[in-house]
């Protein structure tokens, strides 16, 4: 299995990148802090993670493609909007586990000229029961931003990837070093057992707002943190593609 840092790969599509970056209902400081700034409201995979170089690299040929696109952790749901307003022929899902975001992602959904292709699904994403009441058909693009907890993600890929089309592709992004119980190793135990069936890569990027949070024991207990979690500050992305 590859694992490289993202800055190996180019920029690839800026139309992509301006999408995962770029939110219309925010201020200015979004559009004036691509790289750096951080609204919680808004995207950061075309920014410092460099998420918009993977996705470019795997998803920018399929751009007019009519796409079933599911995003795993829609939180405001900024994240399916940046997906729509790139891929115009795509309907995109979500699944979020808090219900309490139901009223405000209605109001931003029907903000968006074509919310009708905007999906959203409340259960929670390692419960194989509601995967079967609640989702139908296959996935062209599957994302999972959910919990980033190692245990999460391996769980959640269990199920979905079930869902993912022949021709698909499935992202987990940030599997985090900063687990340690269980640790990152498990998804990447998993990922390596993949390879014997599939395409599976890594990309890393260094995360430099967690080790500033590292070096501040005050927040710690605030970000679950101990002496025991890992300091060393390195998020990766990993895509999976069957062969």
């Amino acid at each position: 299995m590859q694992i490289k840092p993202f800055t190996e790969l180019d920029e690839g599509d800026l139309e992509l990148k301006r999408a995962l970056n770029y939110n219309p209902w925010l201020t200015e400081y979004t559009l004036s802090q691509p790289e750096s700034g951080r609204n919680p409201y808004e995207t950061d995979r075309g920014g410092w993670r460099g998420y918009n170089r993977v996705y470019s690299k795997y998803l920018s040929a399929k751009k007019e493609q009519p796409l079933r696109i599911l995003e795993i952790g829609v939180h405001s749901g900024y994240g399916l909007l940046s997906w729509a307003s790139y891929f115009k022929n795509a309907t995109v899902f979500g699944i979020e586990l808090d219900s309490s975001w139901v009223t405000s992602n209605h109001k931003l959904l029907t903000k968006y000229e074509d919310y009708s292709r905007v999906n959203i699904k409340y259960f929670d994403s390692r419960d194989v029961n509601s995967w079967k009441s609640e989702i139908t058909g296959k996935f062209d693009v599957i994302i999972d931003d959910g919990s980033h907890k190692p245990a999460d993600q391996l769980v959640t890929l269990e199920i979905a990837f079930k869902y993912l089309s022949p021709t698909g592709i499935y992202f987990i992004e940030d599997i985090s070093s900063r687990y340690h119980n269980p640790s990152m190793d498990i998804v990447w135990n998993r990922l390596k057992q993949l390879e014997t069936n599939n395409y599976v890569a890594g990309y890393s990027h260094k995360n430099e707002g967690w080790e500033k949070l590292l070096l501040n024991k005050s927040v710690w207990s605030r970000y679950g943190i101990t002496e025991e979690t890992p300091k060393i500050a390195e998020d990766y992305i990993a895509v999976i593609k069957p062969n």
